[in-house]
């Protein structure tokens, strides 16, 4: 009987063949929205929760192709990182560099000496790492799921991550002044930590107005993105669930109008109603393997996530099961016969 119904099912598929794109379409962007926004809520809550108020950020914009003079902002640099302040940039892939010490925006990255290097969870076994012909021991390791904002507003996981922090260093022997793009991107990730305007006024001097313009960013805090998301993300989704039941509930009643005939008899020949109802999990079951393959092959969804598309998809068919099994049982049979005839 089952194979029966998988044969059925594969014919519901192949008559709707065209609309079944549309479904897929639907349900992977249902999907999507679903573990994005909720995988946000998740970073949210883990990441390390610091005072937006005790420390400046900037934005940076460029304009001028060239430093004029690379050595004396280099040393300017070196000497605003000393203390209340650090910076970094991306040395390789997933490996970044941090000047000064950035344990009061990253509490993980705590250290007393002049040099450490952090790894991730999944960088444990890496024994030594070479800084300039010198080899390096790992000074520790981070906690599994902890976050790392990369970019602004991107958290990233940090278990395969690599940080090297230099507390004590000279900058100008780190970076030529030819390293335009790396010298930029430091100044943008500087992190002023007071609110003192005399250290502010002092970066912007260091800075001046040649290479780089600099604004004061406004920040959000960690309550403020909460609210951003339970605010306007979850009614979003909400109303997204709803047309998706909506849909659902006028796919299902328009597929059961369709093909009523053709199920009443399969009930009167001896089927079961939950061979009816079966047949339309195995077809939704398609439409959701096939939209939960689409988000992984168009790259927007990670392997770490495929535990959290298959619970999704499977609370949507479950649901879906529901739906059609109460939607059959309110149907009167003989009134199914004369209106799938009358078809």
């Amino acid at each position: 009987m089952l194979l029966n119904d998988i044969r059925l099912a594969l014919k519901d598929i192949y008559k709707d063949k065209i609309l079944l794109v549309f479904y897929i379409l639907f349900f992977a962007c249902v999907l999507y929205t679903i573990i994005s926004t909720t995988g946000s809520l998740v970073y949210e809550v883990k990441r390390p929760v610091t005072d937006k108020g005790d420390y400046t950020v900037f934005e940076a914009f460029l304009i001028g192709e060239r430093i004029k003079q690379p050595e004396e902002l280099k040393e300017g640099l070196a000497h605003i990182y000393g203390s209340e302040a650090f910076s970094y940039c991306e040395a390789g892939s997933k490996t970044y560099v941090f000047f000064g010490d950035p344990s009061g925006v990253y509490p993980y990255l705590k250290t007393e000496k002049d040099l450490s290097i952090f790894v991730g969870e999944k960088r444990k076994n890496t024994e030594k790492i070479a800084l300039g012909g010198v080899d390096y021991g790992i000074e520790g390791i981070l906690e599994e799921g902890c976050s790392f904002e990369s970019l602004p507003g991107l958290w990233e996981d940090m278990d395969e991550m690599t940080f090297i922090v230099m507390r004590n260093f000279e900058l100008p022997s780190w970076i030529r002044g030819d390293e335009t793009e790396m010298i930029f991107e430091i100044i943008g990730n500087t992190h002023i930590l007071t609110r003192k305007t005399e250290k502010i006024e002092e970066f912007f001097n260091c800075v001046g107005h040649d290479f780089v313009e600099l604004r004061v960013k406004e920040q959000r805090g960690k309550g403020e993105e909460l609210g951003f998301i339970l605010g306007q993300m979850y009614p979003f989704l909400f109303i997204l669930l709803l047309c998706y039941f909506l849909c659902s509930s006028i796919i299902l009643d328009g597929v059961i109008k369709r093909r009523i005939k053709e199920f009443t008899l399969h009930l009167l020949q001896g089927a079961r109603m939950r061979d009816i109802v079966l047949r339309f999990v195995l077809y939704y079951i398609f439409i959701i393997a096939a939209a939960i393959t689409l988000c992984f092959w168009l790259g927007v969804a990670d392997k770490e996530e495929l535990w959290l598309y298959l619970l999704a998809g499977a609370a949507f068919i479950t649901l879906i099961s529901v739906m059609a099994a109460r939607k059959l049982k309110k149907k009167d049979l003989n009134t199914n016969l004369i209106v799938g005839g009358a078809e």
